[in-house]
């Protein structure tokens, strides 16, 4: 067992990956984009770089899978739930 102990201590730690970049420094009130990027960063929507077959392709199969897209039947209707139909009794 000495042996095992020796080769994993002897292994050297992976050298270490390039630095990320620094931040952009902060532009003051007036800077070209202030209007338009006030809040930060824009995140896109997960749809954004998916194209509209994909979309739909990714629909019908979970519907095969039997997900429904209906409400549960509950009190609470503000919402739409996807629960499988296997949740159903």
């Amino acid at each position: 067992m000495a042996s095992s102990e020796h080769q994993v201590s002897s292994v050297p730690p992976p050298p270490p990956g390039p630095a990320p970049p620094p931040p952009p420094p902060l532009a003051p009130g007036g800077s070209v984009n202030s209007g338009s990027n006030a809040k930060g960063v824009v995140w896109k929507k997960p749809s954004d770089g998916v194209p509209p077959e994909e979309i739909n392709d990714r629909l019908l199969a979970d519907i095969r899978a039997g997900v429904s897209l209906k409400p549960t039947k509950t009190k609470d209707r503000s919402s739409a739930v996807i629960r499988r139909k296997g949740n159903f009794k």
